[in-house]
């Protein structure tokens, strides 16, 4: 079996090390292996307020394995974290809508994400010093999202593991050419063989792609139950889900 450790020969020296830290299974993986290697850094974390609290054990205990301090990047917003859930739950029937008539992801129709997750990491990010730091992701080469495996194979055909984003942030992607085993591997090295993957508790992205089911059934379970709540019909979402797959055998 071929195996590809995260490859760290072309991180900079001369910048302090930021990883951008989950709690699952890649990002574990990732700074498992830079501790082995000597290699220590800030872990950074998007606090969305719905994190697993699976994934912040881990955390916890990644920082006292590894001795690498843990900060949380927290939304700060004045609207509360139950009324952006509540948004983004009601257009579910919008974004399955979408899956049927859109080539763009219909993840773009909630706005959870960008307001609990990315907008903060955004904020916390913008107060350190972009010309000082390089921000190591745990993005695999051979991710399941198209969009993942076409920036990897861009590094990979330029033989670099590095890219310096629009925002001059300087990212890392040590996990360039590795795929799930590869990680497994890693994580039973250092007896992490139990983490599992990161994520919100409940997310409305579960009632659009029913391959999550089986991914996470907790998670899944308490979406249907909060979609439920808010009067989204959850059975209209099942047929809707029938039909496509009919529509696909035909």
């Amino acid at each position: 079996m071929v195996v590809a450790r995260p490859d760290y020969s072309q991180l900079p020296r001369d910048r302090d090390v930021v990883f951008l830290a989950s709690g699952g299974r890649d990002s574990t993986a990732m700074i498992l292996d830079a501790h082995a290697k000597g290699i220590h850094g800030l872990m950074l974390c998007g606090d969305t307020g719905l994190n697993r609290k699976e994934a912040r054990d881990t955390l916890n205990t990644l920082h006292e394995y590894t001795g690498n301090p843990l900060e949380f990047a927290r939304y700060q917003g004045s609207r509360t974290i139950a009324d952006i859930l509540k948004e983004s739950f009601l257009k579910i029937p919008e974004a399955l809508e979408r899956l049927k008539t859109s080539k763009s992801s219909p993840k773009n129709t909630f706005s959870c994400c960008y307001h609990l997750k990315h907008r903060p990491m955004d904020l916390h990010l913008a107060a350190l010093d972009k010309e000082s730091i390089v921000l190591v992701m745990g993005l695999k080469g051979y991710d399941g999202a198209l969009h993942r495996r076409y920036r990897m194979r861009q590094l990979r055909d330029l033989n670099q593991f590095h890219r310096l984003r629009q925002n001059k942030f300087l990212f890392y992607y040590p996990l360039r050419d590795c795929k799930d085993s590869d990680i497994a591997m890693i994580l039973d090295e250092h007896d992490f063989n139990a983490v599992k993957s990161s994520g919100c508790n409940v997310c409305p992205i579960f009632l659009v792609y029913q391959n999550m089911r089986k991914k996470d059934p907790m998670t899944w379970l308490r979406s249907v139950t909060f979609a439920r709540s808010l009067g989204v019909d959850v059975d209209a979402v099942h047929q809707t889900h029938l039909m496509q797959f009919c529509k696909g055998a035909a």
